[in-house]
């Protein structure tokens, strides 16, 4: 399980809710992004790859991603407050 830092950031305004798009490297397993958000309500991630089972579980502003394999050039968006 890694930290993983956005290697591009930019957080968009939804009306009541917030959301922070982040573009990452690579992801594996288990790693986890502090999006900046005091609670995320939603993540919807994409590579552009086939062939993966992906997703994410959250608690307060921490999204950990689930992955069956690594997957790279990531974009990760996540709703909340």
């Amino acid at each position: 399980m890694a930290a993983l830092t956005a290697t591009n950031r930019q957080f968009i305004s939804l009306g009541n809710k917030q959301g922070v798009q982040g573009t990452f490297a690579a992801i594996a397993n288990a790693d986890t992004w502090a999006t900046g958000l005091q609670t995320v309500e939603a993540v919807y991630l994409d590579n552009g790859q086939s062939g993966q089972t992906y997703g994410a579980t959250y608690s307060g502003g921490v999204v950990t991603f689930a992955a069956s394999a690594g997957m790279v050039n990531v974009k990760a968006l996540a709703i909340g407050t």
